[in-house]
């Protein structure tokens, strides 16, 4: 009996373990099913917050780089302008002093020549003006003397 006895004992004791090791794992599966729930909430909201703190400080480093990029533009465009406007200025005075230098050149050279030109042309022109009037006189005169020659020939020519 004793026998028997260790044997229901055991048994018995065997189911009671088993319970205990069923029980033991329920409260562990609820437990861990716990944990995860826990878990996943705080990892959620975790990275919900640091996806927000990124996003708010991405903008806020957008804003910064697009300020500066503004700035450096602004910059750019205003050095661009004031070397334009040196240039500008520069070749607008060598312009005026290559013109002032033309200038200068038509007053001191071209203009006397011209006018040089000009009365030595005028006083051709009324020679040959005049030379016309005479050469005119003289054609008439040759064609009078001609005649007055074809006439005396003629006479001479009878009288001869």
């Amino acid at each position: 009996m004793s026998n028997e006895l260790s044997n229901k004992t055991v048994t018995y004791l065997l189911g009671e373990i088993s319970g205990m090791l069923e029980n033991m794992q329920n409260s562990l599966r609820t437990e861990i099913a716990e944990t995860r729930d826990s878990l996943q909430s705080s990892l959620r909201a975790e990275i919900a917050e640091t996806r927000d703190s990124l996003q708010s400080s991405l903008r806020a480093e957008i804003t910064e780089t697009r300020e500066t990029l503004h700035a450096e533009i602004a910059e750019t465009r205003d050095s661009l302008q004031s070397s334009l406007r040196a240039e500008i200025a520069e070749t607008r005075d060598s312009l005026q002093s290559q013109l002032t230098q033309i200038n200068l050149t038509l007053e001191q050279n071209v203009v006397p020549r011209l006018n040089t030109i000009e009365s030595c042309y005028v006083s051709t022109y009324e020679r040959y003006s005049q030379g016309i009037n005479q050469l005119e006189s003289i054609q008439s005169d040759i064609l009078v003397m001609k005649d007055v020659i074809m006439k005396h020939s003629t006479q001479l020519a009878k009288i001869s």
